[in-house]
């Protein structure tokens, strides 16, 4: 976002041939882009990309902005993960509105 670098790849299929994406976020403002016109491997609907140093995407600098939910948070450990932070709903953003 705003011109950072943000270190990306397809954890689903790295395997897959690299092509020039733009990857963007969910919300629908244009600095919500991670990249343009990055060579990763292609990825296909459904497919997982790990974005680094993705700031207010991680649970401590998100925000609710556009309804948008916040994150899971997930703990790796000597190649173990767990969910530390379940991530929210719908229903966790509006259940304090009236």
């Amino acid at each position: 976002m705003f011109g950072s670098y943000h270190p990306m790849r397809n954890v689903t299929a790295p395997e897959r041939e690299a092509d020039p994406v733009t990857v963007g976020g969910p919300v629908c403002t244009s600095a919500d882009v991670f990249a343009t016109d990055r060579p990763i491997a292609r990825p296909e609907r459904n497919d997982i990309l790990a974005i680094g140093n993705a700031g207010s995407y991680g649970y401590e600098l998100a925000s609710q902005f556009h309804s948008q939910p916040r994150p899971a948070e997930v703990a790796l450990e000597d190649g173990d993960s767990r969910v530390v932070r379940r991530r929210e709903t719908l229903d966790d953003v509006t259940r304090v509105e009236q």
